[in-house]
């Protein structure tokens, strides 16, 4: 699952730089954003550890250093999505809306990329196969030997227990 989230995050970050060309912190900002509202409720402290877990958990991310989390918080306290009280970051606004079209967005793009991903697996399996199938008859065919098809079968069946 892990992998999938990160490949699906990975297509998101490419399709926003393509539309936006904006800096990396502005391209993580909808994830953090994300990542905020299913940690902390309206009005409450908007913790760290909870964010960056969140942003792993949820989007596949590696942990994001505090204190580029906290320059992302920064961006959204100038956007009064977050309030800076004493150092500390307090989600100030019902983020709902913005939030329910990440997700729109990033199921679009989970769904696109397992499309892709299932093509390609199918592809790559069926030309294993026929390479597999072509490599034995040369070898065959080096040693003066006749292959049957028995004898492909076997070999297919061998190549097809090490997926």
């Amino acid at each position: 699952m892990r992998h999938q989230n990160a490949l699906t995050s990975t297509a998101m970050l490419s399709a926003l730089w393509e539309k936006e060309k904006k800096d990396t912190m502005e391209l993580m900002k909808p994830f953090v954003l994300h990542s905020v509202w299913k940690t902390t409720p309206v009005n409450n402290e908007v913790v760290d550890s909870e964010v960056s877990a969140q942003l792993s958990a949820g989007f596949g991310f590696s942990p994001i250093p505090y204190s580029v989390l906290r320059k992302i918080f920064a961006r959204l306290a100038r956007e009064k999505i977050l309030r800076k009280v004493n150092g500390r970051f307090i989600l100030d606004l019902d983020i709902r809306n913005k939030c329910f079209d990440i997700d729109s967005k990033y199921e679009r793009t989970r769904k696109e990329t397992n499309l892709v991903v299932t093509a390609l697996t199918t592809y790559l399996n069926e030309k294993r196969e026929k390479l597999a199938e072509k490599l034995i008859r040369i070898g065959a065919n080096k040693c003066g030997a006749r292959v049957r098809k028995k004898e492909v079968d076997r070999a297919n069946n061998i190549l097809q227990s090490h997926k």
